[in-house]
Order: structure tokens, then C-alpha cells, then sequence
């Protein structure tokens, strides 16, 4: 009788402490972060964290006098990134909270699914040169996979597993995007209980 009332205290402790998730594990990064006290505004190709939606386009340009930048077919600015087997292009989309930038993304497409995928690996060889070792998690579409975030000072960058041939790489800044989130689930709660009023 002893044993089977260890035996049951064993089950429901063990049941009651599930894995970290996601959410928790980039928050404790982020957290550790921040206490380290280093923050840097300054993110890829020397866009700053905060400019505006008209410097922004300012720096763009003279990225672009400067050959650090080209233009596609497509009139989108496309940053190429030399790798070792292969050399990616990538295009830009800046993201704003009350005209501060706080993301900046790198849309990457590869010929093929693989390529873009081995585009994805080779980034993370660079970044953790830079960066050190990023954390590895579960890509949340696809458990077979793997997500990559670095986090440094107040910077965060996120390379998901690619997703329909295309790897996305979000540079934020994670105190500005915490903000944007709150202000977007707000309006979305006004916008629901407006929606409930109006039924």
C-alpha cells in the first residue's frame, strides 16, 4: 500500500511538470537578456531600431547608391547575402509601431524547397559566429523541424524552419514588438466586443 502511494504521488508530479514551451523559453532568454543591460538599436545593414518610416526609405536609397543594396525586377530592394554553395537574395519588409521601426524582415527565396532550407542552416552558421548559439526549437507548423532565435540585448532574431519555399528572418527589436502585440490584441478585443454590440 506504501509503494502504490508513491507510486501515485510519482505520477502526479511527473504529469504536473510539462516541458517548457515555446513562449517560456524565449521570454527566460529575454529576460536574462535584459537584465545583462546590453542594448544595441543597431540591426542589420545598420538600420536602426526607432527610425521612421521616411528614414527608413532614406537609408534604403543610400544603401542603394552605395551598391550595398540592388532593385529586382520587381522594383523591391534585394540585399544579397554570399554563401558558401549558394548565393541567396533576399528582399525587405521594415514593420512599424507608431512610425518607430521594431522589425525588419528578410523575405529568402531558394530554386527549391531544399535550397531554401540549406540557405536556412548556412544563415545560422553566420549568425552564431556572431551571435554564439542560438536557441533550437520546434518549428510550430512542422514538429520535425527546427525554428532558430538568437537573442542578444534587447535584439531578437528568428529564422523559421521555410514555410512554402520561402525563409523568413525577422530582426526586432523584442521590447518594441511586446509593445506592438499589446496594442494589436486590444484593438482586436475592441473590434470583437464592438462586433458583439453591433449582433
Amino acid at each position: 500500500m506504501k509503494n502504490l502511494f508513491f507510486f501515485f504521488i510519482a505520477v502526479v508530479v511527473f504529469s504536473c511538470s510539462t516541458p517548457k514551451d515555446r513562449y517560456d523559453l524565449i521570454s527566460e532568454k529575454q529576460m536574462e537578456q535584459l537584465k545583462n543591460g546590453t542594448i544595441s538599436n543597431t540591426t542589420i545593414l545598420n538600420f536602426k531600431f526607432g527610425m521612421s518610416d521616411s528614414e527608413v526609405d532614406n537609408h534604403l536609397s543610400e544603401l542603394l547608391r552605395n551598391n550595398e543594396i540592388s532593385t529586382n525586377n520587381q522594383d523591391q530592394y534585394e540585399f544579397t547575402i554570399p554563401l558558401e554553395v549558394v548565393t541567396a537574395k533576399a528582399t525587405f519588409s521594415p514593420k512599424y509601431f507608431n512610425d518607430s521601426l521594431y522589425c525588419m524582415t528578410l523575405r529568402i527565396e531558394g530554386e527549391n524547397s531544399t535550397e531554401t532550407e540549406l540557405i536556412q542552416l548556412k544563415m545560422v552558421s553566420l549568425l552564431m559566429t556572431k551571435y554564439g548559439k542560438p536557441l533550437i526549437l520546434k518549428n510550430v507548423l512542422n514538429e520535425n523541424e527546427n525554428d532558430y532565435i538568437f537573442i542578444v540585448g534587447n535584439q531578437q532574431i528568428e529564422l523559421n524552419y521555410p514555410f512554402m519555399g520561402s525563409l523568413l528572418v525577422n530582426y526586432s527589436d523584442f521590447r518594441m514588438k511586446q509593445k506592438s502585440d499589446e496594442a494589436d490584441r486590444k484593438q482586436k478585443e475592441e473590434q470583437n466586443k464592438e462586433t458583439i454590440r453591433n449582433l
